[in-house]
């Protein structure tokens, strides 16, 4: 991690450094979600796992590839691993964490 710091410091700064090994230790080391996580509003009606999946990625996933995603337990709602490709979701007023992967997180609205 060192190395990355440096060659970071190189061309960001010291400050700018400090701030990407910030981010990498929460994010990555802390599974932590970051503040500015993309905020996905889907209406009140119950929805499936899938379509939220689907809702969330941009278009580049394609079907397969996000049953592949919730079928390995890359799928989490409120940090509990979700695997039931048709599961119908009931959106609560707060809302939930929701996240694909370990680095995709967002807050699904009603």
């Amino acid at each position: 991690m060192r190395t990355a710091f440096e060659i970071t410091k190189i061309f960001h700064g010291e400050e700018g450094a400090d701030k990407a090994q910030e981010k990498f230790v929460k994010l990555v080391q802390n599974k932590e979600p970051t503040e500015n996580m993309p905020e996905v509003s889907v209406g009140a009606d119950p929805i499936s796992l899938f379509a939220l999946v689907r809702k969330c990625l941009d278009s580049s996933q394609s079907n397969s590839q996000i049953r592949h995603l919730i079928s390995q337990n890359a799928v989490k709602i409120n940090s509990e691993v979700i695997n039931d490709l048709n599961q119908e979701l009931s959106i609560p007023e707060t809302g939930l964490m929701f996240t694909v992967g370990k680095k995709k997180w967002f807050r699904i609205l009603r």
